[in-house]
């Protein structure tokens, strides 16, 4: 982490009680006692979890750590700036429920990781519904022929730049066997016929396409609250600066430390 034009080596694990570390000894025992909370955290008995997660919802994270904790703002700030590139949003507007349930994987679970990441899964589902567009090629890093996603001879097609702007029934939602879908492309609007439409995208925009959505799902709809964070991309020509720090740095790797860095040293 690059904290007052200094780096600071493997801050999350070692580096914020190296003698390097910006953070005085009390801060430094309030991140040791944070992680050992969530650490030591159990999720049994359910009744007991469910009543306490139901009283942390009633205050932010901010609330929960400084106010019930007595834990410093200084490691707030540095949780806050975690929890907004989790949910786009600060730990003073976060529940204490919700960022409790991060930091504790929610329970028990297993994280896994995937060649591809998530782009892997499309792959693979590309390939299972469209052959010919791998053609054997590797599904991961092969080359996908783009023109043969939607052919006319295919059972299955995938159109490109394509937007949908509304989806409906063909006439009353009772009586219905049909749901007409509108959608944009080459800057031309068309419209497909369906027996069925399955809406993948978020609920933000379902509520928007879906003409005649029922009013009890676009009120659920609504008691969802959504929030952007941007993520940035930075290229650069080689990694020998970061080498020479033992970042462990990976060129095709999110590395959040790395990326915290900046929004630290910012103070976004």
């Amino acid at each position: 982490m690059f904290i007052d034009g200094e780096w600071i080596r493997d801050f999350w694990e070692t580096g914020y009680n190296s003698a390097s570390s910006p953070w005085p000894k009390q801060v430094q025992d309030d991140y040791d006692a944070f992680w050992e909370f969530m650490n030591s955290f159990k999720w049994k008995p359910w009744p007991r979890v469910k009543a306490d997660l139901a009283e942390w919802d009633k205050i932010s994270f901010k609330e929960w750590m400084e106010d019930v904790n007595g834990w410093d703002p200084q490691l707030t700030h540095l949780i806050d700036m975690w929890v907004r590139s989790d949910y786009g949003a600060g730990a003073d507007t976060l529940s204490a429920a919700c960022g409790f349930w991060n930091y504790t994987g929610g329970g028990d679970s297993v994280n896994y990781k995937w060649p591809g990441g998530m782009s892997g899964f499309a792959c693979h589902l590309v390939n299972a519904l469209i052959p010919e567009a791998l053609n054997g090629r590797d599904i991961i890093t092969g080359e996908v022929d783009y023109t043969a996603l939607d052919l006319s001879e295919n059972n299955i097609g995938i159109r490109l730049e394509s937007t949908v702007v509304d989806v409906r029934h063909e006439g009353s939602v009772e009586n219905s066997e049909h749901v007409l879908i509108n959608y944009t492309h080459g800057g031309n609007l068309y419209q497909l016929r369906a027996k069925s439409v399955i809406m993948a995208g978020g609920g933000y925009m379902t509520k928007h396409i879906v003409a005649d959505l029922p009013q009890e799902q676009k009120e659920a709809y609504d008691k969802f609250h959504y929030s952007a964070y941007m993520v940035a991309n930075v290229w650069i020509n080689n990694s020998r600066a970061l080498d020479k720090l033992n970042f462990g740095y990976s060129g095709g790797i999110w590395n959040p430390r790395i990326a915290l860095l900046l929004q630290y040293n910012l103070r976004f």
